[in-house]
């Protein structure tokens, strides 16, 4: 396993008065786990507030997944024979490359020796008393598995305090809490969780029926709250001391922020939040997980995707009537944005990808593992650049959207010698609010050449910034099509044909439907799929008894087809368009393609736009060229309108006749060829 374990026993330090020490190597009462990776800056601390509790008997086991930092230096004056501050009830462990939460928990787990097991994360902090009132909770109450005291965190502008992470609410009702059945202090600092570690002590009857998942099983925010769920299921029960005991510390490398909390007050210059990363690929970065580790990525907010079950890339076999050996090597820079896998279609027709990730995406960006290789990230712009040369890529594909201009500038900036492609999509007004746009304009102007996701966005660029965009090479391509092997024939059976009502769906943001009464009177029912945004929508709340608002989970990739082909028709924004024709007064929803379009054209479901009269956007252009919109005045008109069974046929039978190039295979030698030229 190539672990090191190191674990003496020099002078015995002097234990409280009111408890009683281990001896040496003794059974202790109460084994502390402590899972650490990078956190050096902490450890101290940590340990620390458990050497100074009022109960003495207890045995710390520190589980290094491999941290590249100074932990082990730091752990070793407690735990090697001569230390500086020697302690035999300390062990450590260093694994020897990370393994992940769950792994560190089991290993140390298995190690333990005490009745009771509790833990200190290194972030973390004990009070005084914590360990005694735990214990006692224990002793005295056999019917009780697991205790917990109330935590303290440096939270926003002041110090918060809950018996749970959830708040006082969910004291006596965790089960109740952990299932999100309970509103949660809106001050409260993280509500997934509701128990965090450092809270926590327990039996061990359950150890082999409730277990840590490892990383290879899933990789979540929330495998606490999968584990305090496990032991309930198994009847164990849970109590609260009654008093504030710990410290639950607020910080940005936080596990559960790295992977799946999005922030408001997020900064848009990379270089600036490093250690602030959001969703798979900063997981991976942070965490040093191989780019060829499959992830069954689970994050509570944000894009679930199962690598391990993605199928297989096909080997290499050339573009159509191409030399062999004539695949580019491109390096792609920046972020994927939604329906990632797409560029396995730029693999599958012999072409090398190299990746070199934005470091803090938003948590639904994600990236993929093979087949594109990823480039070692560098702080250090010598470094980086070195990296690519490295490489030698044909040409640079930059991409996606306004949180990867930072990035995508350095490279542009760099002096490479490498032709760039520039694909951009959202959106030229998030770079001027953001204060991007002098590197989005320098970006176009170095750029070999430009891939507008519309008609309209190329106009757009070019009454705004004609000495930026005109007269560069260009191409028009969607930056979020899917593949086209999710666009299988599975159809379902429509629902209108058990009840003889509209069902509609709407997968993502309900925007501009809140007027729900409206579509109840017409009995037109909506399907919402989706468990990221409800809360932003009151109306979604103030319906939900109706009859006629259904909430779903998200549906993926997979399961487009079978799943939303039921439905008759689907939302996309009910935004209507103001800009009379003039694209230099459009707004980013008339210029946005919802990424949405290829999930409902996978499941050849016709579009629900409001009417857009003379004004331009480009989902009513591409809706009108390929005859698969329904346009309507208002919601009041909705009904009406979908009860036309010729029109509905029409705009469905367009749509799966038409779906096929609306997939990114569809796309992907036109995109070589643009390089190539």
């Amino acid at each position: 396993m190539n672990e090191r374990s190191t674990s003496t026993a020099p002078a015995q330090p002097q234990a409280h008065p009111e408890t009683h020490a281990s001896a040496g190597h003794a059974r202790p009462k109460v084994s502390v786990l402590m899972p650490t990776y990078r956190q050096a800056w902490g450890i101290r601390r940590a340990i620390g507030s458990l050497r100074r509790q009022e109960f003495q008997d207890w045995e710390l086991i520190v589980i290094d997944d491999g941290s590249p930092d100074s932990t082990g230096e730091i752990v070793s004056r407690y735990a090697d024979e001569g230390g500086e501050e020697a302690d035999p009830r300390i062990s450590y462990h260093r694994l020897s490359r990370n393994r992940g939460l769950g792994h560190a928990l089991e290993y140390g787990t298995s190690r333990a020796r005490g009745d009771y097991l509790c833990y200190l994360p290194s972030d973390d902090v004990y009070f005084p008393g914590h360990l005694r009132q735990l214990v006692e909770a224990l002793d005295t109450r056999p019917s009780v598995y697991l205790a917990y005291g109330g935590v303290h965190t440096n939270h926003r502008w002041q110090t918060w305090r809950g018996a749970t992470l959830a708040g006082d609410g969910a004291a006596g009702r965790e089960a109740a809490a952990l299932e999100g059945h309970t509103a949660g202090d809106p001050g409260g600092p993280h509500g997934h969780n509701v128990l965090a570690l450092v809270q926590v002590m327990h039996r061990r009857e359950l150890e082999r029926e409730v277990r840590w998942p490892l990383r290879s099983e899933i990789v979540s925010d929330t495998i606490e709250a999968g584990h305090w769920r496990g032991l309930l299921a198994h009847g164990a029960e849970f109590a609260w001391t009654g008093s504030y005991t710990c410290e639950w510390v607020d910080h940005p490398d936080q596990r559960h922020k790295i992977i799946g909390e999005t922030h408001t007050d997020r900064h848009v210059n990379p270089w600036s939040c490093l250690n602030s990363g959001r969703g798979m690929s900063a997981y991976r970065t942070y965490y040093g997980v191989p780019a060829d580790e499959p992830l069954n990525w689970r994050p509570a907010r944000g894009i679930v995707k199962d690598e391990r079950a993605s199928p297989a890339p096909a080997a290499p076999r050339g573009p159509a009537g191409a030399a062999e050996g004539s695949g580019l090597r491109i390096l792609i820079v920046g972020t994927l944005g939604f329906n990632a896998d797409r560029v396995r279609a730029l693999h599958e027709q012999g072409h090398e990808l190299h990746g070199l990730w934005l470091q803090n995406p938003d948590v639904w960006d994600t990236t993929v593992t093979a087949p594109v290789r990823n480039v070692r990230y560098s702080e250090n712009r010598a470094e980086l650049a070195a990296e690519i040369r490295r490489v030698q890529p044909d040409v640079i594909y930059a991409l996606l959207n306004y949180h990867a201009i930072s990035l995508i500038h350095e490279v542009a900036t760099m002096g490479l010698d490498v032709p760039l492609f520039f694909h951009f999509k959202e959106s030229p007004f998030h770079c001027l609010k953001n204060g991007l746009w002098p590197k989005l304009i320098d970006i176009f102007k170095r750029s070999h050449g430009h891939i507008f996701i519309s008609e309209e966005n190329r106009e757009w660029f070019t009454e705004n910034t004609p000495e930026a965009v005109a007269g560069k090479p260009y191409i028009i391509l969607d930056g979020d099509l899917p593949r086209a092997h999710w666009m299988t024939d599975e159809w379902a059976e429509p629902r209108r044909h058990g009840d003889g009502e509209i069902h509609t769906v709407c997968v993502g943001r309900p925007e501009g439907i809140d007027d729900f009464g409206k579509l109840i009177e017409q009995k037109v029912h909506v399907h919402l799929y989706g468990d990221f945004f409800r809360a932003e929508y009151p109306w979604v709340a103030r319906h939900g008894s109706s009859g006629y608002l259904h909430l779903h989970h998200t549906v993926y990739a997979p399961d487009w087809v079978p799943e939303l082909s039921q439905y008759d028709a689907a939302w996309t924004h009910n935004l209507p368009p103001r800009n009379g024709g003039d694209i230099r007064a459009a707004s980013w929803p008339d210029l946005n393609l919802p990424s949405r379009l290829g999930t409902y054209a996978a499941a050849g479901l016709p579009l629900l736009l409001p009417a857009a009269g003379k004004a331009r956007t480009s989902l009513h252009s591409v809706t009108r060229a390929l005859g698969t919109g329904i346009e309507f005045e208002d919601l009041s008109d909705v009904g009406r309108i979908l009860q036309d069974q010729d029109l509905l046929a029409a705009a469905t039978g367009n749509m799966r006749g038409v779906r096929r190039t609306l997939s990114f295979d569809a796309h992907a030698e036109r995109l070589a060829e643009f390089f190539r030229r």
